[in-house]
This record gives C-alpha cells, structure tokens and sequence, in this order.
C-alpha cells in the first residue's frame, strides 16, 4: 500500500494561519505519521479511543514527551482547524510535565564561586 502523504487542506491552513515554516513542516510529518498507521482505516473515523492507542504506540517508542504533544497537536489540528470538527480528540491524554526542582548550592559552593570571581576581576 502507498504511503500517504498529508493532504493540501492541511498544509493551506497551517500557511493560511501563519504558522512558522519548523511547525508546520512538524505538524505536516507528525499527521503523515498518523495517517500511515492508520493506513488500512479511514482517518475520518477514528475515535478518540484509536488515537490513545496510536500515542500509546509512540510511547512505547520512547520518544520525547515534546514530540509526543506535537503528534497531539497535529492531528487535533487536522480534526479542529481543516476539517472544522471542534473538541474532537478532547480527553486524549498529554504526557505529563517534569517539574524539576531547582538545584541548590551549598554555602560552600557559593563562597567558593564568589572567591573564583574575584580572583577573576582582580587578574
């Protein structure tokens, strides 16, 4: 079977609605990708239940949580913007934020870096 490529609506809309040329170009592979796993089923009816096992597929493929949201954000903009379906995918679950907690230096560690820098000004 041909690979699918993504249809002319799409890129229209993301030139239409000024998206920069790295999105769309990113959204653009991102729906291809969609689209040729769901080669054998017509992309028009996918549910909301296909599109959490395709971002557990690329999950399972250890990408980065960031192109794991652009995959969601490509295909909610196909469904949302080109094909003017509103909310379609609306609980397709996003992974979740690191929240890394800043580091902390030591007293030492601060002394210390202060006296490196006024040995540096002093030079």
């Amino acid at each position: 079977m041909k690979k699918s490529s993504c249809p002319d609506s799409y890129s229209q809309k993301l030139e239409v609605n000024h998206y920069s040329k790295n999105t769309a170009r990113s959204y653009s592979a991102n729906f291809e990708r969609c689209m040729n796993h769901f080669k054998k089923q017509d992309i028009h009816t996918l549910d909301e239940q296909d599109i959490q096992n395709y971002m557990l597929f690329l999950t399972r493929k250890q990408l980065s949580k960031s192109t794991l949201n652009t995959a969601i954000n490509a295909i909610k903009f196909y469904y949302e913007v080109v094909m003017g379906m509103p909310n379609r995918f609306y609980k397709v679950d996003r992974p979740r934020k690191n929240h890394a907690l800043p580091e902390v230096l030591s007293k030492e560690e601060i002394v210390n870096d202060i006296q490196i820098s006024s040995n540096t000004v002093a030079s």
